[in-house]
């Protein structure tokens, strides 16, 4: 992976953090930057995946309202889209 390649995904992101954990000497404090980074990315997706099923909970089917839901639903999944990519956008600054 190129060192100086953009990252535009959290796939990328990781891949990046763990490429660049592997070519760290262990236990040195640039590694355990590294290492804290992964943490965070990890406890960053678990965040946003609790927040995204706090959310889905919040609006339960109803046959009476089902364009209306369907429209929640998408908003929710593009907020939680919009929510992502700030935290990439965040975390790839850091590294």
């Amino acid at each position: 992976m190129d060192p100086d390649a953009p990252i535009d995904t959290e796939e990328g992101l990781r891949a990046a953090a763990t490429t660049a954990l592997a070519q760290t000497e262990p236990h040195t404090a640039e590694w355990m930057y590294l290492r804290r980074a992964m943490i965070d990315l990890d406890l960053i997706r678990a965040t946003v995946d609790l927040a995204s099923a706090q959310l889905r909970t919040l609006i339960p089917p109803s046959t009476r309202g089902a364009s209306n839901h369907h429209a929640v639903r998408l908003g929710i999944r593009r907020l939680t889209a919009e929510i992502e990519a700030e935290i990439e956008q965040a975390v790839s600054r850091e590294l």
